[in-house]
């Protein structure tokens, strides 16, 4: 395993850190942090394709979407929906070079700091759940058990 890059995650409320029109959450973000981040590594997301995904209750998808200039550096947005969420949460990760870490890092607590709804801000160099979970998700993910319809993981490069 690459031990040249590092990831962050915390679960979020989606309205929250995306602000959504029409949405009851408070926030104190712009809408604009999280983009600052990925324009850094250079990744480009659809937010109107996750705000679709997140709407849909019946989608319960990871989205990845890749730098265009590493394949390792990515965002990974876990939008499954717990029937009992009232929070509307879902997992934020990015994974990103070592030595891009410390922006990185800096950002993304500045976000943590300011979300109101949040788990715990965690970083991995050693077992790369995101990674393993974006690139390795037969066994993995699905625990061996691959259904078509099921959850998918979807890869992007825009």
């Amino acid at each position: 395993m690459n031990k040249d890059y590092i990831e962050f995650s915390f679960y979020t409320c989606f309205y929250e850190i995306f602000i959504v029109e029409n949405s009851s959450w408070e926030t104190e973000l712009d809408g604009t942090e999280l983009f600052e981040i990925l324009e850094l590594l250079q990744i480009t997301i659809d937010k109107q394709l996750l705000v679709e995904k997140y709407l849909n209750r019946n989608n319960h998808s990871i989205e990845v979407f890749q730098s265009k200039t590493d394949e390792r550096a990515f965002a990974y947005f876990d939008l499954k929906k717990d029937p009992t969420d009232q929070n509307d949460m879902f997992l934020l990760g990015i994974s990103c070079r070592k030595h891009d870490k410390d922006v990185i890092y800096a950002k993304l607590l500045t976000i943590h700091r300011k979300l109101k709804t949040k788990s715990l801000f965690t970083s991995d160099i050693e077992n790369y759940e995101l990674y393993n979970g974006a690139f390795r998700p037969y066994s993995h993910f699905f625990d061996d058990n691959y259904i078509l319809n099921n959850r998918q993981i979807n890869h992007h490069i825009l």
